[in-house]
């Protein structure tokens, strides 16, 4: 049944061969939206639908946490930074050079995107210090919360004033990133929706 499995890892390995360019930050910005989009939709469901709590909470961040990692690299690959690994592991901009320097196939870690944006992306586009510190840290959050809820399974901590600080920091990089032109409403009113969440309906505590 799975004889051809070599092939299709060798498939797949080549798919991913290139570097990624700066034109390519469209499809990382589309799929982020699709992910956040369906992360915070399975989290309003956990009011509406017979499905368990748990489930719609595991559903919901891990889809919110890979859509905000594909929503950095999106950012950093539309403000001219390479996203693939160079040889000594720094970040840099693209440059006449760059492919000389870059590793094919590795990109940077989530955890090594959100460290230094600070000092490149959120630095390029303004963002006060202050409000990138706490872009920062809720994106800290997010990977916390995706990598606890891959080794601990549906078990979790949850806190009402998650969803509104995880929504406005959203929407806050995704309205510095992208100019109104860029933006996708229906995605920024979904962002919106999840951070007026009623706090009486959204559940606090270890589940």
């Amino acid at each position: 049944m799975c004889e051809d499995v070599d092939s299709w890892i060798k498939d797949e390995e080549e798919f991913i061969k290139e570097c990624y360019k700066q034109s390519d930050f469209k499809y990382f910005k589309e799929n982020a939206e699709i992910l956040i989009s369906h992360g915070i939709g399975h989290y309003k469901k956990m009011f509406e639908s017979d499905m368990a709590h748990n489930d719609h909470i595991y559903h919901s961040y891990l889809n919110i946490a890979v859509g905000c990692e594909l929503l950095l690299k999106s950012i950093y690959l539309k403000n001219g930074y390479a996203i693939n690994q160079t040889k000594n592991r720094g970040i840099i901009k693209f440059n006449d050079d760059v492919k000389d320097v870059l590793v094919k196939v590795r990109m940077h870690s989530f955890y090594t995107l959100i460290n230094s944006a600070k000092t490149t992306v959120f630095s390029d586009l303004g963002i006060s210090e202050g409000e990138a510190g706490k872009i920062e840290n809720v994106f800290r959050l997010i990977k916390l919360k995706r990598n606890n809820l891959v080794h601990a399974g549906k078990k979790h901590f949850d806190h009402y004033k998650y969803a509104e600080c995880i929504g406005k920091m959203i929407l806050l990089l995704y309205n510095n990133a992208f100019s109104e032109e860029e933006r996708n409403e229906t995605f920024c009113s979904d962002v919106d929706s999840f951070i007026h969440l009623h706090p009486r309906l959204i559940p606090c505590g270890l589940v």
